[in-house]
Formats: structure tokens, C-alpha cells, sequence
């Protein structure tokens, strides 16, 4: 199994309650640099997970983040750069296919467990009725990046593959902005951000990961994480209120 350094970094930024809706996903890539932004917001308090799954009978090793002590992976890496970020959503409608097979809670693991590319992961959640698990893609989307840059946003039966040297999106549905958390501040930073002729350094990108943070737009966040996929290195901010 490829070794993957995992940094950790910490800072402390002062913030107040807000509601849920606050979590951020981005990437940047031009070939020659790859990094990904996370935010996970949630609930004041609310404690974040991070728990690593070797690699075994052939699967990839995966590093995987949660919270609230349930156990359910809303992110994570494999060994081959695969890289995954969820987010909630208004709730939205997803197409019931029942000749596909049933999903499950722990499909995201076993995707990075088994897949090293987008290509390869968009092919496996084809597979499956998302309808026949409607509390988790009825009302979240995934951004998914591989060490190629390729990326895409799974949204109940939309899969949005990524163009140019980027991808983004925060707590509105990408095919479906009227639903609701729209328009979004977060999302509009990063617009910006992205519009900017400013050189894309890992400094700049790691500000951009602390301004759309929960906990500086008014919440709490409970951790971001910064991928720099050139390295396989992860650095984990832990902000506290």
C-alpha cells in the first residue's frame, strides 16, 4: 500500500450557533497542483470522527472522517488519491429504480475501498437504487476527485463530472437551486475566489478553506480538511469555538 503522510495542523477561530446547512467541498486543479477544501459543519459541540481501515484481500487503505459518534463516513481518502466529501441538501427528489440493487449505509467506505478513480466510482453507484436508501440521497451530495483531477458531484440521479480547473459546491442542489439554501454566500466567495487572477498557492487555498468555514459565517464547524494530492498529505484543522 502506497504510504500517505497525514499532517495535522490546528487552528482556534471564535464563532457563534448557526443551523446545519454550512458544509463546503472544492477542488483546484492545472496538472501540476491538486489540492481539495473541506468544511464539515454541524451542531455546536458536535464531536468529529476520523478512523483509518487498512487495506486487506486487495482493497485500497482509506482514511475516513465523521461525526457525532454515529459512524458514518461523510468523507475520506484511499491510498490511490480517491477522495470523497458529502454535504446535506433540501431534500430533492430521487428516481426509484428497483432493478437496481438495494443501497446500504456503508457504501461510500466500500467505494473507497474498491475504486481508484472517479470513472470507477461513478460506474459503481450506477449500480444502485439510491431511492432504496431516500434519508441519506435524498438529502445529501458527494464530491468525488481522483489524483487526475478528475472530479464529479453525485446528486441523486445526476452525475455532474467537473469542468475546467475546478469544482465546487456547498448546501444547494447543484441541479436543483430553487429547492432551497440558494442563493448561497459560501458559494458566491468561491465563485469569486476561483474568478480571481490572483495566483492559486496552497496558502490561498487554505484561506479560502478558513473563510467559508461554518464557524466564520456565523456556526460552528467541527473540522476542514486540506488535500494536497501531489503529496498524499491531509492536514486536518480542528476548530473549536
Amino acid at each position: 500500500m502506497r504510504h500517505i503522510l497525514w499532517a495535522l495542523s490546528l487552528i482556534a477561530i471564535m464563532g457563534v450557533s448557526l443551523p446545519a446547512t454550512a458544509c463546503s467541498v472544492f477542488n483546484y486543479h492545472d496538472g501540476d497542483t491538486l489540492m481539495i477544501g473541506r468544511n464539515l459543519d454541524w451542531l455546536p459541540d458536535t464531536p468529529g470522527q476520523v478512523w483509518f481501515e487498512p487495506g486487506e484481500d486487495g482493497d485500497y487503505g482509506v482514511m475516513l472522517f465523521g461525526c457525532d459518534g454515529n459512524g458514518f463516513a461523510q468523507g475520506g481518502m484511499n491510498d490511490q488519491g480517491l477522495v470523497l466529501g458529502a454535504a446535506t441538501i433540501p431534500e430533492i427528489e430521487v428516481l426509484d429504480e428497483p432493478e437496481k440493487l438495494t443501497m446500504y449505509y456503508d457504501f461510500w467506505p466500500d467505494v473507497l475501498k474498491t475504486c481508484s478513480t472517479v470513472e470507477e466510482a461513478l460506474d459503481t453507484i450506477d449500480l444502485y437504487n439510491l431511492a432504496s436508501l431516500p434519508n441519506i440521497y435524498a438529502v445529501a451530495h458527494f464530491l468525488i476527485t481522483d489524483a487526475s483531477g478528475t472530479s464529479a458531484i453525485i446528486e441523486a440521479n445526476h452525475q455532474i463530472l467537473g469542468e475546467g480547473d475546478h469544482q465546487m459546491m456547498t448546501n444547494f442542489a447543484i441541479t436543483d437551486p430553487e429547492a432551497g439554501y440558494y442563493p448561497c454566500g459560501r458559494y458566491e466567495y468561491l465563485e469569486e475566489f476561483y474568478a480571481s487572477e490572483e495566483e492559486m498557492t496552497e496558502d490561498r487555498f487554505i484561506t479560502a478553506i478558513e473563510d467559508i468555514s461554518g464557524t466564520v459565517w456565523g456556526g460552528f464547524t467541527v473540522y476542514s480538511l486540506y488535500y494536497d494530492l501531489n503529496k498524499m498529505e491531509v492536514s486536518l484543522y480542528p476548530l473549536v469555538a
